[in-house]
């Protein structure tokens, strides 16, 4: 792959990591396909990936928003740049202001204005894959948003761990108060995607409340799921 700068000092052990959680290939899974479909709604985006950046390619193994686009090659994916930083990436305005780090391509194939993505950072350190956020349209992104994006990404972590070390249905069978929580989520996600105006109290509230509350809510479920991996 020509773009070096796309290549992280330890990738070699960051390769490892990723292999250890069997997610790689283009065959659908539910954790992931859900997990996109209600991050997509909670930013009320059209598109939300999940990816897993490998040697020459990122998967994406789930794909809400760009049906038919099961890979693409790591030069060309701005989820490349993502698992370079431990903090978000963000490009509010591709259309004006893109990445100088990729092939910009598949960016202009697609038509994209906007990317927002955390990475998936193993509890060991390897920044394996990203959670995203797209749009064919530029706009911003608050730090609120970027604050639930983050959790986000670490829940959907946890979820790969507990999958990992086998305590996945011990973690989610409890009906109270992981179930409840994601439950929680879920209902925030209808009600920013339908544009109503209460939240699940009945409460007017706008946008940003809807994603200041579902942040609070994926911490604490990322609190249960810590919980969980440790005992």
């Amino acid at each position: 792959m020509p773009f070096s700068s796309l290549i992280p000092g330890n990738d070699e052990d960051r390769l490892r990591a990723l292999h250890r959680y069997q997610a790689l290939g283009p065959a659908p899974e539910a954790l992931f396909d859900d997990f996109a479909a209600l991050t997509a709604k909670l930013f009320s985006v059209p598109i939300a990936l999940v990816s897993f950046v490998e040697r020459d390619h990122v998967w994406f193994k789930a794909n809400f928003g760009l049906p038919g686009l099961s890979q693409a090659a790591r030069s060309t994916s701005l989820c490349s740049v993502s698992i370079l930083h431990e903090q978000g990436t963000v490009f509010e305005d591709l259309h004006t202001r893109p990445s100088t780090q990729i092939d910009p391509r598949l960016v202009k194939q697609l038509q994209l204005g906007f990317y927002a993505s955390h990475c998936l950072r193993t509890p060991d350190g390897f920044n394996i894959g990203a959670l995203c956020v797209l749009d064919y349209q530029a706009r911003p992104f608050s730090s609120d948003e970027r604050e639930l994006l983050e959790h986000l990404a670490t829940t959907l972590l946890l979820l790969l761990e507990l999958r990992r070390t086998g305590t996945e249905s011990t973690a989610l069978g409890r009906p109270a108060p992981a179930l409840n929580l994601l439950d929680s989520l879920a209902l925030l996600a209808d009600i920013g995607s339908s544009g109503t105006t209460v939240d699940r109290h009945g409460n007017p509230v706008g946008t940003p409340a809807i994603h200041h509350e579902a942040a609070q809510l994926a911490d604490r479920l990322n609190q249960l799921l810590q919980t969980a991996l440790a005992s």
